[in-house]
């Protein structure tokens, strides 16, 4: 099989300790020329994650792996894009679950409270991705003093969840976690107007 990257060929065996040798050459490669890789197109097939099992899963057939990079900068722009749009669907959906939690929460309420930290941990993977990279926004320490608030308040929510106090629950959303995700939103609109492009429809 070859192994495509930066106008690069590499030729490999296609058997299980070939897969190491890719994913370390990529490696090697991005951050030489200070790129990240956004997918692996493996014989047409855009792959986005998990690589290793998809190549190991494939490894008798694979003909092409062609690893497709982008600058460090325009792979977290994409990101920073992607994580404005979600808190701006999130945070109203937010204002209502607290609400339904003020009141009395239904299973449907309970339910939508599990997608909301499903949500939460995708942010905080977003922030970690961003802090282990070799670019940061100029206002970069806000992001890390709004997630560090957050983190924090998730400890006094695994309580009031314990404590079964949905008052609780909605008080530390409502005016804890909720105004600091509101300060990343503004936070992630100034990253990428001053720092990155929006794009035109």
């Amino acid at each position: 099989m070859k192994l495509l990257i930066n106008n690069q060929v590499f030729e490999l065996k296609n058997n299980e300790s070939s897969i190491e040798i890719v994913l370390k050459k990529i490696d090697e490669i991005t951050k030489k020329e200070n790129m990240a890789v956004s997918h692996l197109v493996i014989d047409h097939v855009e792959v986005y994650d998990n690589y290793e099992n998809y190549i190991s899963a494939h490894i008798n057939s694979i003909e092409n792996i062609n690893a497709v990079t982008k600058p460090v900068k325009e792979l977290i722009m994409d990101i920073f894009l992607s994580a404005e749009d979600y808190l701006k669907r999130a945070l109203p959906e937010l204002k209502e679950l607290i609400s339904e939690f003020y009141q009395r929460p239904s299973n449907e309420s309970w339910e939508r409270f599990n997608e909301f930290l499903g949500g939460l941990e995708w942010i905080q993977n977003f922030i970690t991705l961003v802090d282990n990279s070799s670019y940061h926004p100029m206002n970069w320490n806000k992001y890390l003093i709004a997630i560090s608030t957050v983190h924090e308040e998730l400890r006094n929510l695994e309580d009031a969840i314990t404590n079964n106090d949905s008052t609780l629950l909605a008080d530390i959303m409502q005016y804890e976690i909720y105004p600091q995700l509101d300060i990343l939103k503004q936070e992630i609109g100034i990253t990428i107007d001053h720092e990155g492009k929006r794009h035109v429809n």
